[in-house]
């Protein structure tokens, strides 16, 4: 194949890719690889293009090709990185994305997008020390502060992870992964009126659709829970004898099983096996009519 006619055959290929066409532009990124299978960026529009068909396995073998043709190229580890991680294979993740850190001389973007992964998929502290670096990098990148917010939360440090996620909010209105940390935390605070209130602010968000309905799932679970318990309430106040208080009424029942006890044992005592015999006759229709009586 000439060079013209692969730098055509490329151009296709990313604008398909580009519109979201992705089976034609894999078709058309195939096509350039046979003609020319050392072109590490070939092998990024492939991986990219896989992950978005949610092929992550198959993204994973595109990415390392790429890293392996071209390991100076940034976008390499940046895509290696991404499937490493969606197929939880962190430590290859981690170290793609230093090395994407390094190449791209601490580019705050990167940074920012290193911190999230590390806060939502690694250990919280070591998601926060990288959420700082992002910040220190960029003190206004609202999705640095959402991934600050996400290491505290994850370390129950509500306080600390409402400021930042309302200041990543504060920063970008749509950042739609800070609103749902951010509902999280004032629904774990007790805050539950405020958490309802951003969830529907959050309704109409495509992004959001999978967490609302969730959340109004779980709103639902509560509020059928709490009926039962007011119906379980209600039933029990209602076979109370009246004229007494919650304690009076247990205070009889404990009494009246105390008194029955004692007539047995001492029917017993005084008329030996056949005063077993008289308390199992007798003590059968009494216990029935108590239980009757006083349930």
């Amino acid at each position: 194949m000439r060079p013209d006619e692969l730098d055509n055959l490329a151009r296709e290929a990313h604008e398909a890719l580009r519109a979201g066409q992705l089976h034609r532009g894999l078709a058309l990124t195939d096509q350039c690889v046979r003609a020319r299978p050392d072109e590490p960026v070939f092998y990024c529009w492939r991986a990219r293009a896989l992950l978005e068909m949610g092929k992550s396995i198959e993204a994973v073998q595109q990415a390392r090709l790429a890293v392996r043709h071209g390991p100076e190229i940034l976008d390499a580890h940046m895509v290696l990185a991404d499937a490493a991680g969606l197929l939880g294979r962190k430590l290859e993740a981690q170290n793609a994305f230093r090395e994407a850190i390094k190449l791209s001389r601490r580019d705050p973007g990167v940074l920012t997008t290193y911190a999230l992964f590390m806060a939502t998929e690694c250990g919280p502290r070591l998601g926060e020390q990288a959420a700082a670096e992002a910040i220190e990098a960029d003190a206004d990148s609202s999705y640095a502060w959402t991934a600050l917010g996400v290491a505290q939360l994850r370390q129950h440090r509500h306080a600390e992870a409402e400021s930042s996620l309302n200041r990543a909010v504060e920063l970008d209105t749509e950042n739609t992964w800070a609103k749902m940390n951010l509902a999280i935390v004032l629904d774990e605070t007790g805050k539950h009126d405020q958490a309802r209130a951003l969830v529907e602010l959050l309704q109409d968000d495509p992004q959001a659709g999978g967490f609302v309905a969730a959340a109004r799932q779980t709103d639902r679970q509560i509020e059928a829970k709490r009926r039962r318990l007011d119906r379980a309430g209600y039933a029990e106040l209602s076979s109370r004898p009246e004229g007494g208080g919650l304690w009076t009424y247990y205070a009889r029942r404990v009494t009246l099983a105390v008194l029955a006890g004692g007539t047995a044992l001492g029917l017993i005592a005084l008329l030996g096996e056949p005063g077993v015999i008289l308390v199992i006759m007798l003590g059968i229709p009494v216990a029935l009519w108590w239980w009757a009586r006083w349930s």
